[in-house]
C-alpha cells in the first residue's frame, strides 16, 4: 500500500528545497520511462504509406542535373524521386474531376436533368477537355468525359518521360522542361533540333510540373491516343488495375516507331520494377468508380 503522507526525513518533512527536487526528480523519471516505453514505428510501413498517399507539394522545385550522377542506379533512383511526387498530384486532381463528372451523372439519372450550375461545370469541364456539349447531349458529353478525365499510370508516365528526355538529360529536358518529347507547331514557340533548326519546335514548359501536366491532358484529350482512352475505359468496365505493361499499348502513335516503342516501353517498366507503383493510383480509382450510378460507370 502506498502511504498519502508526505515525504519526511527522520525529524519530519524535508525542506521545501528537497521537497520540490524530489518532485521534479520524479516528472523526469516518469517522462523518460513514457518515451522508453513508446510503441515501436514500423519504418518500413511508415514509409509504405507515405508512398501510397503523398503529402500535397509545390512543384516548383528546377530540374536537378542529372547527368552529374555517375552511378545509373542512382540516377534512375533520383529522377523517379523527383519526378513521382508531380505525377501522383496530378493523377490525384484528375480523380477529383472523374468525382465531379460521376455526379452529374448521378444527378442526371436521378433527376432527368441538370441545374443550371450543374450546366456550368459540365461546360466547363467539357471545354476543358475539349468536346462539344449540344443541348440535349448532356449524357453523351458524360459519357465522353468519363473516357478522358482519368488518370494515367504512375509507371506509364515515369518510363515515357526517361524515355524521352534521356532521364532527364537531354537538351530539351534541361533548356526547356520538355520532359516528354512534346512538340509544338507554331515558329518560336519552343527550341528547334540544333541539327534541324527548320523542323518543328519542340515545346518550352516554365516548370516541369507544368510538362507533366501537359503530357497527361495531352494522352486525355488528343485525337491521336483514342485507342488509349479506349482501351483505359475496358479496363473500368472490367474492373481491372490500369498498369502501365497494359495501357503503353494504346501509346503506338506517341512514336514513329509504333509498337516497337510500345515493347521498349513495356521492357523499362518491368526491368525498373515500377509496375508496383500502379497498384495504389488503381486501388483509389477502381474505388472511385465503385461508388457510382450505373450511369456514370457507362463508357
Amino acid at each position: 500500500m502506498q502511504s498519502d503522507e508526505p515525504v519526511r526525513g527522520r525529524t519530519g518533512l524535508l525542506p521545501l528545497r528537497d521537497r520540490i527536487f524530489v518532485v521534479v526528480t520524479a516528472a523526469a523519471l516518469l517522462v523518460g520511462a513514457l518515451l522508453v516505453q513508446r510503441p515501436m514505428v514500423d519504418e518500413d510501413a511508415e514509409v509504405a504509406a507515405a508512398e501510397i498517399v503523398p503529402e500535397p507539394v509545390a512543384h516548383d522545385e528546377p530540374l536537378p542535373d542529372f547527368s552529374a550522377f555517375r552511378d545509373a542506379r542512382e540516377k534512375k533512383q533520383a529522377f523517379f524521386d523527383y519526378l513521382r511526387p508531380m505525377v501522383e498530384a496530378h493523377n490525384q486532381r484528375l480523380l477529383e474531376e472523374r468525382e465531379s463528372v460521376q455526379s452529374l451523372a448521378e444527378a442526371l439519372t436521378k433527376d432527368g436533368r441538370l441545374t443550371p450550375a450543374q450546366q456550368e461545370t459540365l461546360a466547363e469541364l467539357a471545354e476543358r477537355y475539349r468536346i462539344d456539349v449540344a443541348p440535349g447531349e448532356e449524357q453523351r458529353a458524360i459519357e465522353l468525359l468519363l473516357q478522358r478525365v482519368d488518370i494515367i499510370p504512375v509507371s506509364l508516365a515515369l518510363i515515357q518521360s526517361a524515355n524521352e528526355s534521356g532521364w532527364g538529360t537531354s537538351r530539351f529536358a534541361r533548356e526547356a522542361n520538355n520532359l516528354f518529347g512534346e512538340k509544338c507547331f507554331r515558329k518560336g514557340c519552343g527550341i528547334a533540333p540544333a541539327q534541324r533548326p527548320g523542323a518543328v519546335e519542340y515545346a518550352r514548359f516554365d516548370r516541369p510540373d507544368d510538362a507533366v501536366a501537359s503530357y497527361m491532358h495531352n494522352l486525355n484529350t488528343h485525337p491521336a491516343y483514342r485507342d488509349f482512352r479506349k482501351l483505359r475505359s475496358r479496363l473500368r468496365e472490367r474492373d481491372e488495375p490500369l498498369t502501365g505493361p497494359v495501357l503503353a499499348d494504346g501509346l503506338h502513335r506517341y512514336s514513329e516507331r509504333g509498337k516497337q516503342y510500345v515493347q521498349e516501353l513495356r521492357g523499362m517498366i518491368w526491368r525498373n520494377k515500377l509496375q508496383r507503383l500502379d497498384e495504389a493510383s488503381s486501388s483509389s480509382a477502381e474505388a472511385t468508380d465503385r461508388q457510382a450510378t450505373p450511369l456514370a460507370r457507362r463508357r
